[in-house]
């Protein structure tokens, strides 16, 4: 079951203990309407609890198994949302992170001054530098994808 969040707008000044956040819920490609949190610690809030496909997605997700700090559990429609968002903000991180010259050194990102742009010839400069060693992993260059795996693998973002 395809279950998606767009045009989401995260308030990290609002956040306290979950992540305050408005977006859209679509499910199987239908648009719900709006889900949002406001950063206090409750659940996230659906406008359209009752409609059919958001039944349907909280049975399909019920039978899902899901691993978390807690143990295994099963998954709901909120705890799902959640996780979207959670995605999509690391997603944003990793796409700011790579419009700088960014690398990582001992699983720590470091990225160069913002004038430095991430073009390929300035990364070859860099990689010619003196300070430059084989060990560190360049992100910038890399596909959206690989620099993902790659942070995640030493869990920097």
């Amino acid at each position: 079951m395809k279950i998606e969040i767009k045009n989401v707008k995260h308030y990290h000044g609002m956040s306290q203990e979950t992540n305050a956040f408005d977006a859209t819920l679509y499910i199987e490609g239908q648009k719900i309407g709006r889900c949002s949190n406001q950063g206090f610690g409750g659940p996230n809030d659906v406008d359209n609890w009752s409609h059919p496909l958001v039944t349907k997605a909280q049975d399909f997700l019920k039978k899902q198994i899901v691993k978390s700090e807690f143990g295994d559990m099963n998954d709901d429609l909120d705890f799902h949302i959640g996780r979207l968002v959670g995605e999509d903000m690391r997603n944003k991180e990793i796409k700011k992170i790579l419009r700088r010259v960014s690398y990582l050194k001992d699983g720590k990102i470091y990225q160069l001054p913002a004038k430095v742009k991430p073009t390929e010839g300035n990364l070859e400069q860099v990689k010619k530098a003196a300070w430059w060693k084989g060990e560190y992993l360049m992100l910038s260059g890399m596909t959206f994808d690989n620099a993902k795996s790659a942070l995640e693998k030493v869990s920097a973002i």
